[in-house]
């Protein structure tokens, strides 16, 4: 991630300092291979900050991809601006989603807890138990199975949203008609 200076006339063509992610503890083979990662990206970002800032000046472009490949470096001018009012809708979201799948875990823990101390409470024979505690357990697993299905099909839908959103919004962006660059 890079931020750039930003003046009342547009953007800068000065990079701030490059924001680095550091990497976390490595705590599991997942975990040391994410580390990997942002470490390759934060020194991609370094090498491209380092190549806008001493230019090849005196080469003229070879071909399309080889201008492409030197004009590309310069991406880490342009990364739009997120607005408020997007990250409060966002905030928005989360907190009504992490609210209500709150909800549904108390509930489930809530209708279980007390089918499991009905059971307990309620004499039954020894060879009864077993098939008594089978059959919660499988009702538990069924029902486990459908919220999951719910909260899948939620998390789809909020990424589809956010994908369409993100689609609109790079579509408002447009380039610099007038710019440095035509």
């Amino acid at each position: 991630v890079v931020s750039t200076q930003s003046t009342g006339a547009g953007t800068s063509l000065q990079p701030n300092k490059l924001t680095r992610i550091e990497p976390k503890p490595a705590q599991n083979i997942a975990s040391s291979l994410h580390n990997e990662l942002i470490q390759r990206v934060n020194k991609s970002l370094e090498g491209d900050r380092e190549a806008v800032q001493r230019p090849d000046c005196n080469t003229p472009f070879e071909s399309f991809p080889d201008a492409f490949r030197k004009l590309m470096k310069y991406h880490i001018f342009f990364e739009p601006d997120t607005k408020d009012s997007y990250i409060k809708r966002v905030d928005k979201l989360h907190d009504e989603i992490s609210l209500k799948l709150q909800k549904r875990k108390d509930n489930i823990y809530k209708k279980y807890y007390s089918k499991i101390t009905e059971d307990a409470v309620r004499p039954i024979p020894r060879h009864a138990e077993s098939s008594a505690v089978v059959t919660l357990l499988q009702q538990r697993i069924l029902d486990d199975k459908k919220e999951l299905q719910k909260i899948k099909d939620e998390v789809r839908k909020a990424k589809a949203a956010k994908a369409r959103e993100e689609q609109r919004e790079s579509e408002n962006i447009s380039p610099n008609p007038g710019g440095e660059f035509d």
